[in-house]
């Protein structure tokens, strides 16, 4: 990052074919950002060239916006008959609707359809760059654009979907109060309310008050815990240092839970994994040099159960290897966990910490986003 261009683009070229998963995933990033390109038929040689989707996709998606005429024909063909086979999981077919930058029309279909959360969600931002990239080029102007705009967020709004409201109320929050309350009108907000469920979606329902105090021109309201309501008893009868394994597609993990410091934490980690709630799950987000989180239901970060727990704040704090809970605010923990990659004295006291792990972190530093995790059991 502190090079300058050109430098830094032979950097990041040189990057994309680095040996660790994690050092391609942010050179992908990197190279999204740059202002000079390579030119469409580099892009097409190294996208044909590289064995990984994970970078191989999103070089596609470069070729279909930088590349001649013929040579987007081509890449939109593979990436179309890539995307029909819905052979490489929901990560990667997200990354292939961003690529294929079909249009509006398809895009929205794609939201309001029956595709997994994270295409779904990919769906919604690849239309809102077509959405920006016409208002730059001034074919949408005036009265026009806040219909527009409206319109699909609306649809989002009222699709039903948990996570396609709360990624709509972070996106409107950027508007004006005048479009608030043109969009955020008391059906639309009736129809958003009568879909959700009061502590599965408290995220998206959070977000949606937001949303109301800025049309209002209120302060933004005060987070309230929910009730205590989580059905399994605090007495489990976990000892500490029990250990649990989750075999992802990267390898083992060991973690020991800490139930004298979070024994409710602990007693609902354990009655997930025995039910073998989190077989088969995601981890749906990795943040180098920080988190590895996994464990949504839903797979793009917006799910939880229907349950809450209290948040446990213990005396040990985020260090590499500890293992927490996702929140959305006080004593709303839920299924989602995550891993330390590193320290992170920040998080201290704000998220309950109930495990750490004994074993495996090489593994959990190799950790990309669409990772499996195959099994999660107690140890023995």
């Amino acid at each position: 990052g502190r090079f300058e261009e050109p430098k830094k683009n032979e950097f990041i070229w040189n990057a994309l074919k680095d040996s660790s998963g994690t050092v391609r995933d942010i050179a992908i990033e990197e190279l999204l950002k740059l202002k000079e390109l390579p030119d469409g038929q580099d892009l097409w040689n190294m996208a044909q060239e590289h064995s990984d989707y994970a970078v191989k996709i999103p070089l596609y998606g470069l070729v279909m916006r930088k590349a001649d005429a013929d040579t987007r024909r081509a890449c939109q063909l593979l990436l179309r008959s890539t995307y029909e086979q819905g052979e490489l999981g929901p990560y990667l077919n997200a990354a292939l609707v961003r690529a294929l930058w079909w249009d509006s029309d398809t895009t929205r279909a794609i939201m309001l359809g029956n595709s997994h959360a994270v295409v779904r969600q990919a769906a919604m931002e690849t239309w809102l760059e077509h959405f920006a990239d016409a208002l730059k080029d001034k074919e949408i102007t005036g009265s026009m654009r806040d219909l527009t705009h409206t319109t699909f967020m609306r649809d989002a709004l009222t699709s039903g979907d948990a996570g396609l409201v709360a990624s709509a109320c972070e996106k409107i929050m950027e508007e004006d109060q005048g479009y608030l309350k043109q969009l955020l009108d008391a059906k639309t907000i009736a129809t958003v309310r009568a879909a959700l469920h009061p502590i599965r979606d408290l995220e998206a329902l959070q977000n949606l008050d937001i949303a109301l105090a800025k049309r209002d021109g209120a302060p933004a309201p005060k987070h309230v815990s929910p009730p205590f309501n989580h059905p399994i008893s605090r007495s489990a009868g976990l000892q500490p240092g029990q250990q649990y394994r989750i075999t992802t597609s990267q390898g083992e993990i060991i973690l020991a839970i800490e139930p004298d410091a979070a024994p409710g934490s602990c007693a609902a980690f354990d009655s997930l994994v025995t039910a073998g709630y989190y077989n088969g799950k995601y981890f749906h987000r990795v943040v180098p040099d920080f988190v590895a989180q996994g464990g949504c239901p839903r797979g793009d970060g917006y799910g939880a159960m229907n349950w809450t727990l209290r948040t446990e704040i213990g005396l040990e704090g985020f260090t590499t290897g500890a293992v927490g809970l996702a929140s959305a605010g006080k004593d709303t923990e839920s299924c989602q966990f995550f891993i330390m990659l590193a320290d992170a004295p920040h998080l201290d006291g704000r998220y309950t910490r109930f495990a750490h792990v004994v074993s495996g972190m090489e593994v959990a530093w190799k950790l990309r986003v669409g990772d499996v995790m195959k099994r999660v059991e107690r140890v023995r």
